[in-house]
Formats: C-alpha cells, sequence, structure tokens
C-alpha cells in the first residue's frame, strides 16, 4: 500500500512538473521572446534588404505569438536539411520556414496542424526555351538539366517521377538554385508553386512553367501541407500556439497576410485536414 502510494505521488509530480515546465516556456517567452528558425525561402520565411524579418509563416507565427503575449520574435537562418538538427539542438525555438509535414519528421518534431497547401512548380527562364510543362517532359528528354534543394520535396518527386540523378544538381538553398538558373547552367528550377511564383513576380527575367504537371498520385497532382514545428518536449507551448494560430488560418485575416507575398485563398488548407492523418500517409 506504502509502495503505491510512492509511486502515485512520483507520477503526480512529474506531471506536475512537466505541465509546469511548459507553462513556465510560455511565460519566459513573454518576457525574453522567441526565436525562430528558418531557411531564407520567400514568401514563407526570408531576410529583407534592411535586414528585416519578413514572410507568410512569419507575419503568422508573429501575430499568434503577439496574442499569446509574447512580443520579440527573431530569427535565425539555416540551410534547410539543418533545421530539425538545429531545433532538437535548442539553438531556436521552433521552425517557420514553409516546412512540409512528413511521417518522418513527425516522428522528430511536434508540428502544428498545417497553415498552408501547395503543389508543385517549375521556375524557367523567359520564354521558357526547353518548353518544360511536366516532370514527364523532364523524364523523356535526358539533356534537360533541373536544379533542385537537398532534401526539398520537389525534388525527392522528381526522383519518384524517374527524373535522372545526374539530371538533377541539387543545392543547399533556393537562392542558388535560382542563381544557377539564371546563369544557364540548369534549364528549370523544381520549386513549390507559391516560391517558383514569388521569384518569377520579383525577376523580369524569370517565369513559371504554365502548365505545368509535377508528381501524380492516383492521376492526380500530389498536394503537400506545411505547419510550424516545435520541440517535442514543447507541447504546451506547442499546443497554445496551435490554437491561436488556427483562430487566424480560419479567417479572413490570414487571406490578407497571404495576399501580401503572393498567396491565395488556394494555399489555406480545408479545416478537415489533419496533422494526424497527414503524419500517416
Amino acid at each position: 500500500m506504502l509502495r503505491t502510494l510512492h509511486i502515485f505521488l512520483a507520477l503526480a509530480f512529474l506531471t506536475f512538473s512537466s505541465s509546469s515546465f511548459a507553462g513556465a516556456r510560455l511565460d519566459d517567452a513573454k518576457k525574453s521572446g522567441l526565436t525562430l528558425g528558418f531557411s531564407n525561402e520567400p514568401p514563407f520565411a526570408f531576410k529583407q534588404a534592411d535586414g528585416s524579418l519578413a514572410g507568410s509563416d512569419y507575419d503568422l507565427a508573429k501575430l499568434a505569438f503577439n496574442r499569446l503575449g509574447v512580443e520579440r520574435i527573431e530569427g535565425t537562418v539555416v540551410a534547410f536539411g539543418s533545421l530539425i538538427p538545429g531545433l532538437q539542438a535548442k539553438r531556436f525555438d521552433f521552425i517557420a520556414t514553409g516546412l512540409y509535414i512528413l511521417p518522418a519528421r513527425c516522428l522528430q518534431v511536434l508540428f502544428t496542424e498545417p497553415n498552408f497547401t501547395v503543389q508543385e512548380g517549375l521556375l524557367v527562364r523567359k520564354g521558357n526555351p526547353k518548353q518544360i510543362h511536366s516532370l514527364d517532359d523532364i523524364v523523356k528528354h535526358e539533356d534537360i538539366k533541373v536544379g533542385g534543394n537537398i532534401s526539398g520535396q520537389p525534388t525527392q518527386n522528381a526522383v519518384k517521377a524517374g527524373v535522372k540523378d545526374s539530371q538533377i544538381t541539387r543545392f543547399p538553398d533556393i537562392p542558388s538554385n535560382v542563381a544557377s538558373l539564371k546563369a544557364g547552367r540548369i534549364d528549370g528550377a523544381l520549386l513549390i508553386s507559391v516560391t517558383a511564383r514569388w521569384n518569377a513576380k520579383n525577376d523580369p527575367t524569370l517565369e513559371v512553367a504554365e502548365p505545368y504537371t509535377g508528381l501524380l498520385i492516383d492521376g492526380k497532382p500530389k498536394q503537400d501541407y506545411g505547419a510550424f514545428a516545435f520541440r517535442k518536449e514543447d507541447s504546451e507551448l506547442r499546443d497554445a500556439f496551435n490554437a491561436e494560430m488556427l483562430k487566424i488560418v480560419h479567417s479572413s485575416e490570414y487571406v490578407e497576410i497571404l495576399k501580401k507575398y503572393g498567396m491565395t485563398q488556394n494555399e489555406v488548407p480545408a479545416a478537415d485536414v489533419k496533422l494526424d492523418t497527414l503524419c500517416k500517409q
């Protein structure tokens, strides 16, 4: 009986301590602010010429945390492949950079519910010299060379579609991918649709390949979903942010944020698309 009581008290203490710690994380954040990790990927999160942060994910995160009483949100730019390791190493507090929800990543981090949905896009030089309109075009014409981000989903989709490794040059970030396209070293940059649109909008020498068909799943274009990511031990901080974030995402306020960055209502995920399902796909 005494041993049972000791076990009960120990479990109660652990539960209280865990809850208190998570609550303290938000309280501490209200005092000292939070740091987000991002990979300099417009239109989600990027540094502007004056050094300030911008982007749809950044604006959404700042707004949601401000409403939770966290006033100061700073950013640390890292290579895309270092985002999750950097989060786990506590170099920053959460990830806000258009990170896709994937089953393997769900084992490493705590995602929020999705805050955006996208399909693939291809950025090309003005006039689309090689007339590329699908991954199938790239597969059929081995002289076509494309660029993709290391660990990026569009790159992985191209491989799944049958694009040869010799046709793909992998880059650590989007700016270097786009620079290679502009220099004529590749014929197209494998990006997500909104990132391709952003780059074309801001550079008259580039355009989005239209129409463009990426990887097909059961005959339909693959639809991807992205979210913010937190450390596994920061569940209550994630939960508090998630609740506030969802209020914004499913309101007209979020559409106005998206419009600033060339995005539309089409990039807002349906309310019935849930994290649990995406983590199992």
